[in-house]
């Protein structure tokens, strides 16, 4: 193994896998590539841009719950997103009374 780049010896020949004999697969097998062909079916009727809308909702929830979980158990974070809504309250405020 060469750690400055590619090995020299190995460049110019293919590698060749070694074809094991065909063993009859588990039943464990089996049932894993039935769900996988489901969920490739399904996948292809949800679509990938509804199925990317629910990953970010499913994302968002997470989120949501998190900083709940701050705000209820964490006095720092608290403090630290009150003093945060404070300022653009403030600052909204200031703004809309200069003009």
């Amino acid at each position: 193994m060469w750690f400055f780049g590619k090995d020299k010896k190995k460049e110019g020949k293919p590698v060749e896998a070694k074809s094991a004999p065909a063993q009859p697969l588990t039943s464990k097998q089996i049932k894993t590539q039935a769900l996988m062909a489901q969920m490739r079916t399904l996948r292809a009727e949800i679509g990938e841009e509804n199925l990317q809308k629910l990953v970010q909702k499913l994302k968002l929830e997470d989120l949501k719950k998190q900083v709940r979980h701050d705000i209820e158990n964490d006095p720092v974070k608290r403090q630290r997103l009150l003093d945060e809504i404070r300022w653009h309250v403030h600052d909204d405020h200031s703004s809309d009374t200069r003009h």
